[in-house]
Order: structure tokens, then C-alpha cells, then sequence
């Protein structure tokens, strides 16, 4: 597997841990910081509020693109010429005739 598509699927799971984690107890944890600041730190509260919204809307669908990026990146990279340790060829861009008649 690519090294680059190795690296988003390690994203994506963490995105996809972090934000089940934070759809199942973001509320609860909430809750706790309210009870715990007291009823003077709203405009604190409100703050952090609107930020863990925020990452509950967002990070689920961020790793859903990665993993998406990270097919993409395994299904293009034989196509690009790149060698395994990441550098390139000379005319990178150059395919075979049996890879060009492989993308017709």
C-alpha cells in the first residue's frame, strides 16, 4: 500500500474514534463542565459549546474523505510513476504502452 494512503487511513481511524467519542459523551461532557464552572462562566460555556459542535459535525465526515483520498491515492499511484521510497523518476508522468492501453 502507498505510504501517503497508509497515513490516511491512520487519520481516518482516529477522526472516526475521536468523534464517536465525541457524538456518545460530548453532551455529557458538557453537562459536567457546567455543573463544575457554575452558573457565572455562560459566555465561557457558550464558547466551548459552539466548539464541540463544531468537531461533532465534523470530524466523522473529515475522516470519511480521507479514507476517500486514500483510495483514490491507491488506485492513481501506479499511474504516477512514483518508486517506494517516495522519489521520483525521471518523467514521471511517462506510462507504458500496456499501462496506456490499460486506462483505455
Amino acid at each position: 500500500m502507498h505510504p501517503v494512503a497508509v497515513k490516511c487511513i491512520r487519520w481516518a481511524v482516529g477522526l472516526f474514534i475521536f468523534g464517536g467519542l465525541m457524538f456518545a459523551y460530548g453532551v455529557n461532557f458538557l453537562v459536567w463542565l457546567q455543573d463544575y464552572t457554575g452558573p457565572n462562566s455562560i459566555i465561557g460555556f457558550s464558547f466551548i459549546s459552539v466548539f464541540v459542535g463544531i468537531l461533532q459535525w465534523t470530524l466523522m465526515p473529515l475522516g470519511g474523505a480521507l479514507v476517500g483520498a486514500a483510495v483514490v491515492i491507491q488506485t492513481l499511484a501506479p499511474y504516477l510513476g512514483w518508486v517506494a521510497d517516495g522519489s521520483e523518476q525521471d518523467g514521471a508522468l511517462e506510462t507504458s504502452e500496456a499501462d496506456a492501453s490499460e486506462l483505455a
